[in-house]
């Protein structure tokens, strides 16, 4: 059979070069068929392969340097989710023996009533081929791998219940998984297509950046003339807590109060009290970060910052019985009775989901500012260490600051992110940040655990069985610019940066040509 592999035609309709050695049958080329892939494109992979194949002339061909924005590579294992290792009805898992009076009075084989799945595990695996070794530039990537155990057989060892001192019941051997895992099915765990993610592009940017800007004291000189009503808002809150309290007339309860003080809060004295500790930690730490920005400036810095993380686990739902297989009369007759949440049972079993998300980004990033440039000379003596105060302290004059001290352009930010891009626009053209090998990935995990606990007679037992489908995704910037700006839509300045500092569309820098 031909390895699993495949291609993926870009769009905007252009093909891309393919290494000859990842299609094979039988050590040899093999035809492509053509097939759709949701959300990818088109799937170009190996057509079945015969007995004897044909063999053909290789070519040779330039090994292609240029990294691409979509799929080119498409890999899978047990697309089926076919089964390996299922117990069929009838199988033996163990003994069971009685004996009375010290004597053994009969032993017999335990078998199954009914045939067990077995395990499942499949696999997809959608990438892109990058220059290398070394590789020094990262591509797309995507993955769903599914495992569900299946029997699973849990040796139980010997289990033995003592009526009298030469009378007991006993068990050796293995138990399994009964099938029972309420509406959870194997259809959950079936690959549904690529992986995306999205909704985190602004804030990795965000979060990665180079911070030459430590403080906002234009925007909060500006906004010292709010300071009077916020005070009065605060003042008359307080007034009529005092007279609530008194048991007078207040207004305190009211909508209007409740959305004033609301406000007051969220766009007064939380930015105010905000700034001023910017203030302080900026004036601490001046020396510190007005060496750090000047060894920086115009170098190339690794960052990398969790953007989301957290795990989540809870109860699907109990059943009172044990969830596992071999549990009839003789078995039973192993355990004691027990009461759980007021029901009396031999063992019961709860169904738990645990999911667990986590996305990162990673990335290059660089700054260049004309104050920090010490072998500039116009940046030296008094006046360049005032520019140099004057970027650090945000007293510069630029369209984010306008934008903040617009009327009404928080309303506006609340429900848009007009701000977030005008400040990725004076990121680009004010202080001259640019990235390289910008991406953001993800990782998501869903855990169904089984637990099923047995009060057997010579003490309780638990065994546990778990399905899982784990899901990963690497999503590569659109340009050094980030992830909504790609290369056709670059600026005559934007690409002057670029070049500046050595960075070009067609080299092997690690950046994604999409658009190209």
């Amino acid at each position: 059979m031909p390895d699993k592999i495949g291609y993926v035609k870009p769009w905007r309709g252009k093909t891309m070069k393919v290494p000859r050695d990842t299609v094979l049958c039988h050590g040899v080329r093999v035809k492509r068929s053509v097939i759709v892939v949701p959300e990818v494109g088109i799937f170009v992979g190996p057509t079945p392969c015969s007995s004897s194949p044909s063999r053909r002339k290789r070519s040779k061909k330039r090994k292609s340097t240029r990294v691409s924005s979509s799929f080119s590579r498409y890999r899978e294992e047990n697309p089926e989710f076919t089964q390996s290792g299922a117990l069929p009805a009838g199988y033996k898992v163990g003994t069971f023996s009685m004996v009375s009076n010290g004597n053994l009075q009969s032993k017999n084989n335990v078998l199954l009533t009914g045939a067990l799945p077995g395990r499942q595990e499949s696999r997809k695996t959608w990438d892109s081929l990058n220059s290398g070794p070394p590789y020094t530039s990262s591509g797309p990537f995507a993955s769903v791998h599914s495992i569900i155990t299946g029997s699973g057989l849990r040796n139980g060892g010997t289990i033995r219940n003592t009526f009298s001192q030469n009378n007991w019941w006993e068990y050796t051997g293995s138990f399994a998984d009964d099938n029972d895992w309420f509406a959870d099915s194997t259809a959950n765990y079936l690959p549904a297509g690529v992986p995306q993610v999205t909704g985190y592009d602004t804030l990795a940017w965000d979060r990665l950046k180079p911070r030459v800007e430590h403080a906002s004291a234009a925007q909060f000189i500006y906004e010292l003339r709010d300071l009077p009503g916020s005070l009065k808002t605060s003042l008359d809150t307080m007034l009529s807590t005092w007279r609530l309290r008194r048991g007078g007339h207040s207004h305190l309860l009211q909508p209007k109060t409740l959305a004033d003080n609301f406000v007051n809060h969220e766009f007064g004295w939380a930015p105010f009290v905000g700034d001023l500790y910017k203030f302080y930690t900026t004036t601490l730490d001046i020396d510190r970060i007005l060496a750090d920005l000047t060894a920086k400036n115009g170098q190339w810095q690794r960052r990398r910052a969790v953007l989301d993380e957290n795990v989540t686990q809870n109860l699907v739902g109990r059943r009172y019985s044990p969830g596992i297989q071999p549990f009839g009369f003789n078995i039973q007759g192993l355990c004691n009775d027990m009461v759980v949440d007021g029901i009396q049972c031999k063992g019961y079993f709860d169904l738990t989901q645990v999911i667990e998300q986590k996305t990162w980004a990673v990335g290059h990033f660089t700054f260049y500012r004309p104050e920090f440039d010490m072998n500039d000379p116009n940046v030296q003596g008094t006046i360049g260490g005032l520019r140099r105060l004057l970027t650090v302290y945000g007293l510069r004059i630029n369209p984010t600051l306008i934008w903040k001290l617009t009327p009404w352009t928080w309303a506006v930010d609340w429900f848009t992110h007009a701000g977030d891009y005008i400040r990725r626009l004076d990121d680009f053209t004010t202080d001259g940040i640019v990235s390289r090998n910008l991406c953001i990935m993800r990782t998501f995990k869903r855990t169904l655990v089984k637990t099923c606990v047995v009060n057997f007679a010579s003490g309780r037992r638990t065994f546990q069985f778990t399905r899982s489908l784990e899901t990963k995704v690497r999503k590569v910037a659109d340009s050094p610019y980030g992830f909504d700006l790609t290369w056709n839509n670059l600026s005559i300045r934007q690409y002057a940066i670029l070049a500046s500092i050595g960075i070009t569309r067609g080299g092997n820098s690690g950046f994604i040509a999409r658009g190209a």
